[in-house]
């Protein structure tokens, strides 16, 4: 007995040209015929953070994203974006202004506070008080000069403050002797006293401070008097000494005002 098998043109066969059709339709190992292929589900790894996308040799030109969030720094990029705001689990958001063309940084410390990445990067706010001191430092006489008198002490407008700040500590040492000084700001013509009180030296020219409270001063040793009553300083505000007593010793008096840039 012979059995004869037939091939072709008969019903429900699929053609050789419909094959090719549709493994064309089909991606090919290298993704090298995806043109005009449209993403209707998310593109995922076969298991959590074991993938990459590129390699030190093979990098991708560019990256067109919506929203980029790393789930493991749990800090989120994300533009443009009129916006920007940190959630209150997470480290930061950096984000691109549709509005002012520039990158904002986000962080959330008890609430959101963004940072524009500009010239003027860090505002005062930002930054760490120890970074926003100043110091006016008033030197009156000379160790090898003549001792003071009273109204050597008398010194208006020592120094120029440009900005709006805030004064810490105000604190004075000498070379002899226990004199005291009154300081001052003065802005427009008018002069307002820093100091409830003179604030004099420790014994022998030692030094001493003032606070609003009586706390430990810059030298992490002197505790401060509590005689600092006037803190505010106005932008184009200068400092300087009303008056004070020279004692009939000192030859040299240091005046130091130190303030923070608001």
């Amino acid at each position: 007995m012979s059995i004869a098998f037939m091939f072709g043109g008969g019903g429900g066969g699929v053609s050789q040209a419909q094959e090719t059709a549709d493994l064309a339709l089909k991606a090919d190992k290298t993704l090298g015929n995806l043109a005009g292929t449209a993403l209707n589900a998310a593109i995922l790894p076969d298991s959590d953070n074991s993938r990459d996308l590129g390699d030190a040799t093979h990098a991708f030109r560019n990256i067109y994203y919506y929203n980029l969030v790393g789930l493991s720094t749990t800090v989120a990029i994300e533009g443009p974006v009129n916006t920007c705001s940190a959630s209150a689990s997470s480290n930061g958001k950096l984000c691109f202004s549709s509005t002012g063309n520039r990158p904002v940084w986000s962080y959330n410390a008890g609430g959101n506070v963004n940072l524009v990445l500009s010239s003027d990067l860090l505002g005062s706010s930002q930054q760490a008080v120890v970074n926003t001191i100043r110091t006016c430092t008033i030197v009156v006489g000379a160790d090898n000069g003549s001792v003071l008198v009273d109204a050597d002490l008398a010194q208006s407008q020592q120094c120029f403050v440009p900005f709006a700040a805030t004064v810490t500590e105000i604190t004075v040492f000498a070379d002899a002797g226990t004199p005291n000084v009154l300081v001052q700001r003065k802005i427009a013509g008018s002069a307002t006293a820093l100091l409830s009180s003179a604030l004099a030296t420790a014994s022998a020219g030692a030094i001493a401070c003032s606070r609003p409270t009586a706390v430990t001063g810059y030298d992490a040793t002197t505790t401060c008097s509590a005689t600092l009553q006037n803190t505010t300083i106005a932008a184009g505000s200068t400092l300087g000494l009303t008056s004070g007593t020279a004692g009939g010793a000192a030859k040299r008096m240091t005046v130091a005002i130190s303030y923070t840039v608001n």
